[in-house]
């Protein structure tokens, strides 16, 4: 059910894009996460105000299908094998994460 609901957000999505709302036919990869990053903060703005979970999840649902597109249009990876085996602390995902962070 959540599978299909997201895809539906996408078929809005593209019903919304061949109208002609949208400028840009195919959005690059960091303009995707800009959309992503605008509309989960859209979010979490209606939930720290207190409009309840709702509003939250209705954003929620936009992000998830903004990922989708995001893939479909750039190709999506595949976890690498063997990483659902690997059991990390949350100490040492933090610690890895603070090493690969590149300075700007």
């Amino acid at each position: 059910k959540i599978f299909a609901i997201i895809m539906h957000e996408r078929e809005y999505q593209i019903a919304q894009q061949e109208g002609g709302r949208f400028q840009v036919a195919v959005h690059t990869v960091g303009e995707e996460l800009l959309l992503m990053k605008r509309y989960l903060d859209k979010a979490i703005a209606k939930y720290a105000d207190n409009f309840g979970d709702a509003p939250a999840l209705h954003g929620i649902r936009k992000v998830a299908a903004l990922a989708v597109r995001c893939m479909e249009n750039h190709g999506a990876l595949p976890r690498e094998e063997g990483e659902l085996e690997k059991k990390e602390t949350v100490e040492e995902m933090i610690k890895k994460e603070e090493e690969d962070e590149v300075p700007f």
